[in-house]
This record gives structure tokens, C-alpha cells and sequence, in this order.
């Protein structure tokens, strides 16, 4: 009799303890036996159970966008949230972004507390070389999150805004806004000398909200002759590439040749000031067979101490002098 209690009891114990570490991470706060243990770290199984990160691979400089706020709030305080992107950078907050700019594979780790227990989860992270020709060297032109200014970017007019609302952007508490269909419906770069490059990235996040009619879209064009024509490079179509309400990350590739009066401009074709997309953390890079480039921060502030981006073959890597 004894053995069989024992038996009964270990098969409990067992069962429930599989129950407990199989529990998804937006129910894990009610679990506290861990804490009691000195094994304080709950642990997920599932290496995309705690957060999202998009993408998880892909080529050249490659800004990836993490977040947890989908997986729910503690019933009681809040989480405060650390990211290790596993390159030496790291971030707090529910959301954030990481550009990485060497080949390489990455580990990324979120570690949330709640005041009481300590969650963590990864992610691996897959950066390859540049698709373009070995003499290409990929650089971090600009990236700009509309957290104090508009940097390189240039509002249309009323239809364009800075708005403040984490609940829009991507990171931090601003993203732009456009809206409507008019001439003031853009947010366009300053000329940028890009002649040296065969091919530009732009990395972006956005989300859109009452665009409800098929009609309704934004564009991405780009404008080799200081902005007198624009091309369209690529739209995005309500069912197509977005859904009201559900944030999206997007990449988009133009081949070159580029001019030195480029210019970059997201423009909105919904029907009323009530039809919105919020864009945030636009990132520029391009590929070059050239080893340095004049930075952004340069170009458009001549009196500056000159400089250059360049490749640092001692570490494989890239380093950024874009402010």
C-alpha cells in the first residue's frame, strides 16, 4: 500500500510539475512555487512562447523588431522588461528594435520581472552577408524613430504629424502620421547624395487604422532629381500587405543607379482626415562597392567636421557615425 501511494504521488508531482513548465508565459505570473525553490527563472520550452521578433533572419543590416506587450499584463504591479540582442546592445520596454550589423547568428534574450518571479525566453537571430556582389559593403545610411525630431524627414503639411501615443509607435512614444489624400499627405528626406550606392533597404514599421476601403493605400516613391518627378517603388494595399489595427513590419529593396539629389517619400492615398497610418523607426541602408561614405549628419550640415562611415575589417562588422 505504501509503495502504491508512493508511486501515486510521484506520478502527481510529476504530472503537475509538467503542467506548470509547459504554462504559456502570459499565464506564468500566477506561478510562484519556482520562487519558494531559489530556481527563480521560469523557463520557457518554446523559444517563441514570451515574445515576437520579426524578421529572424535575412541579409546585410538587419533591424529586427521585438515585442511582448501581446502576451497579456500581471494581475498585479507591471513587468519591467530587459533585452539582450546578444551583439552587446540591449533595451527596455515591451517593444523594442535592434539593427545588427554583422553576419553572424545571434541570441536574443527578454528577462521580465514582476516584482516577485524572474521569466525568461530567446530567440535566435540569423544575419547572412549581402546578397550583392562580395564588393558590396553594406552601411547604416540613417534611422530615425521620431522621438525628438524629424531628422533627415520632412513634413507635407497639416496631413503629416509627430504624434505622441505608445500605443501607435513602434518604440518609444512617437510615430508620424498621415492621413487623407492631399499634397500635404507626405513625409518626405532631404536630398541625399546616394551615388555611391548600387542598392538602398528601407526598414520600417507601421499601423494602420479605419483604412477600410480597397481604394484606400500608401506608397513608398523615390525621386532621383531633387524631388521635380517621383517614382512609386512599392504600395500597400488594405487585405493585401496590411490589416486595420495589427502592426507590421516591412522591408523594401530599390536597385540603383541613385543620384546625388535623392530623395525618399511615403505618401498616403486614404479617403478623410479619419483614415490613418502611423509609421515609426524607418531605418536606411545601402550596399556599396565603395569602403566609405560621407554620413547624413554631413551632408545636410556642410560646416560640420567631416567624416566618414566605414567598414572595420578588424571586426567583420560595421560601425555607424550617423547621429
Amino acid at each position: 500500500m505504501r509503495q502504491l501511494l508512493a508511486t501515486a504521488m510521484v506520478l502527481l508531482l510529476t504530472n503537475l510539475g509538467f503542467q506548470l513548465y509547459a504554462q504559456p508565459w502570459a499565464q506564468s505570473q500566477d506561478i510562484s512555487s519556482t520562487a519558494r525553490t531559489g530556481a527563480d527563472v521560469v523557463r520557457s520550452k518554446s523559444n517563441t512562447t514570451n515574445f515576437s521578433a520579426f524578421p529572424t533572419s535575412g541579409t546585410g543590416l538587419l533591424m529586427v523588431n521585438f515585442d511582448a506587450d501581446q502576451y497579456g499584463q500581471p494581475k498585479k504591479g507591471s513587468y519591467r522588461y530587459h533585452w539582450d540582442f546578444g551583439d552587446g546592445s540591449t533595451a527596455t520596454g515591451s517593444k523594442a528594435s535592434n539593427t545588427y550589423t554583422s553576419p553572424g547568428i545571434y541570441t536574443a534574450v527578454l528577462t521580465v520581472s514582476d516584482g516577485e518571479k524572474v521569466m525568461r525566453s530567446m530567440r535566435t537571430i540569423h544575419v547572412s552577408p549581402s546578397t550583392i556582389e562580395n564588393n558590396c559593403h553594406t552601411f547604416l545610411i540613417d534611422r530615425e524613430g521620431f522621438e525628438g525630431s524629424w531628422g533627415i524627414w520632412q513634413d507635407g503639411g497639416s496631413d503629416a504629424s509627430r504624434i505622441m501615443g505608445p500605443e501607435y509607435a513602434n518604440s518609444g512614444r512617437y510615430s508620424v502620421r498621415l492621413r487623407d489624400n492631399s499634397s500635404s499627405t507626405t513625409i518626405t528626406t532631404s536630398n541625399l547624395d546616394l551615388s555611391t550606392f548600387e542598392e538602398l533597404t528601407i526598414d520600417f514599421s507601421y499601423i494602420t487604422k479605419s483604412m477600410d476601403h480597397s481604394n484606400e493605400d500608401f506608397w513608398l516613391q523615390l525621386s532621383t532629381d531633387g524631388g521635380k518627378t517621383y517614382v512609386s517603388v512599392e504600395e500597400w494595399n488594405l487585405g493585401d500587405e496590411f490589416t486595420n489595427d495589427i502592426r507590421k513590419f516591412d522591408s523594401v529593396v530599390i536597385p540603383g543607379p541613385f543620384s546625388p539629389h535623392t530623395r525618399l517619400r511615403f505618401r498616403c492615398d486614404a479617403s478623410s482626415n479619419s483614415d490613418w497610418v502611423y509609421i515609426d523607426d524607418i531605418a536606411l541602408s545601402g550596399c556599396s562597392s565603395s569602403r566609405t561614405y560621407t554620413t547624413v549628419d554631413q551632408q545636410l550640415k556642410p560646416s560640420a567636421e567631416k567624416r566618414t562611415i566605414e567598414e572595420n575589417p578588424a571586426k567583420s562588422s560595421f560601425r555607424s557615425l550617423v547621429k
